[in-house]
């Protein structure tokens, strides 16, 4: 029996799940053994870790810009008191 193997990927070009179309259980069209289940699992949140820190760096650079435009906006102009640099 030659086992076959279906790429699909999740519209993230690192997330990228293999399965064996041979695990397929006879109990219910589409259904999945929970062993195979768990290793979709584990292998996807296993590649979650460096998009996740990019995304959290991407997100507080962002976050960072947004609120000093917000601050730079908001202390014009207050100026020559100095309150602006007590706020950052």
């Amino acid at each position: 029996m030659v086992r076959q193997q279906e790429h699909i990927t999740f519209g993230f070009p690192l997330l990228t799940v293999t399965f064996e179309s041979r695990a397929v259980t006879r109990e219910l069209p589409n259904n999945y053994p929970f062993i195979v289940q768990r290793g979709y699992i584990i292998d996807t949140v296993s590649q979650w870790d460096d998009p996740a820190k990019t995304l959290f760096d991407f997100t507080i650079e962002k976050l960072k810009e947004m609120t000093s435009r917000v601050i730079d906006t908001h202390f014009e102009r207050s100026a020559h008191g100095n309150l602006k640099q007590r706020v950052l």
